[in-house]
């Protein structure tokens, strides 16, 4: 705990980023207005496929995108990408 401070959220729970990127069960669709960036062919052959949403980052991603809202993509079959899952459950 605690080695990346930056991932605490504001209820006080550590380690919430920084570690792997996280999985969705989203597929990559674009979403509502969105516009290519300048390299519109990283992005746009992708949607309508078979890749996943990832989340946040992992440790071995730049600290300038390691945030939550950064949305990232593969293939769920891939293990050299450093992701995971988080399980979640009411307290």
């Amino acid at each position: 705990m605690g080695a990346y401070p930056a991932g605490a959220s504001a209820c006080g729970a550590e380690q919430m980023l920084g570690d792997v990127w996280e999985w969705t069960t989203s597929p990559l669709r674009p979403w509502p207005g969105f516009v290519p960036m300048v390299y519109e062919r990283y992005s746009q052959p992708f949607f309508g496929g078979d890749y996943r949403v990832l989340r946040g980052g992992s440790w071995a991603v730049e600290p300038a995108i390691l945030r939550p809202s950064f949305r990232n993509w593969d293939h769920p079959y891939r293990r050299q990408i450093f992701a995971g899952v988080r399980l979640a459950w009411d307290i």
